[in-house]
């Protein structure tokens, strides 16, 4: 960030992946605002999931220098070859279930998984939105040279907890430990967000003033978001979230409310 190298964040088409690549888009950006970010998110029926060796190389081949997976790539070797014969530096973030030895795991610049093989971590079942929040507190704190950080920052931390709960709630993970407590605070932080995507997804589920709890992401928030990357590209969602305007973001909301409804009645025909 501080030498403005291109980074793209690679993330997955479903709720979770979508958060945890806004977690970290937004955190760089206020690191380095001008710094050349960028968030890729495969196409679900011609990419499937996770990192792929042909998006790794046709990245670096359009000037990627680092590239942050989130929520995918932990059992991706090959993809981490390819990154490394393409001079790209690849660093994983995931929280699936990790190989069992150290050996077994990609040949990546760095691997960021709570539960590693040699991993202390005290809580190993946070979501990949979980993960990207982690990385992204560490990394504010490394920013401001301090375990405190400045008003800005915690003002961004606080305004990402929303999506951290989004990730955590809309992939299942069990409500206890640190998702317990990310869940109860981000839940409370969503009717407060100033992220216009979000305000206008919101709106567009029939849920503006109301108090969010865990099934309206369940079943009003979670379902629409995924419906992009079920009938569409999650691309969109991610745009949704990091780069849309107002007039923008509304459009968008409103699209993903169709696509879901698209998605609802393809699965009862």
């Amino acid at each position: 960030l501080a030498s403005r190298e291109p980074i793209v964040i690679y993330g997955d088409y479903d709720v979770d992946g979508v958060t945890a690549a806004t977690i970290l888009f937004h955190t760089f950006r206020t690191i380095a605002p001008d710094a050349p970010v960028r968030i890729y998110i495969p196409h679900r029926l011609d990419e499937g999931y996770g990192l792929n060796s042909s998006a790794v190389t046709q990245l670096a081949a359009e000037g990627a220098r680092i590239i942050v997976s989130v929520d995918c790539g932990i059992t991706a070797r090959d993809p981490a070859t390819a990154a490394l014969a393409a001079g790209v530096d690849l660093i994983i973030t995931d929280h699936h279930n990790p190989p069992a030895t150290l050996a077994d795991l990609p040949a990546a610049y760095a691997v960021v998984h709570p539960r590693r093989p040699d991993s202390r971590y005290p809580f190993g079942d946070l979501s990949g939105a979980g993960v990207a929040y982690k990385l992204a507190w560490r990394l504010a704190t490394l920013h401001c040279r301090s375990p405190r950080v400045t008003e800005d920052f915690r003002a961004l931390l606080v305004e990402l907890l929303g999506f951290a709960a989004l990730g955590a709630i809309a992939d299942i993970m069990p409500l206890v430990g640190e998702n317990r407590i990310i869940a109860r605070f981000g839940l409370g932080q969503l009717k407060h967000s100033r992220n216009p995507g979000l305000k206008a997804l919101i709106e567009a589920a029939g849920l503006a003033g109301d108090t969010i709890d865990s099934d309206h992401v369940g079943f009003a928030l979670g379902p629409r978001l995924n419906a992009c990357g079920r009938m569409d590209h999650a691309r969109n969602a991610a745009e949704l979230f990091t780069t849309a305007t107002t007039a923008h973001a509304a459009a968008i909301a409103k699209n993903l409310c169709t696509l879901n409804d698209q998605r609802r009645a393809t699965e009862q025909r």
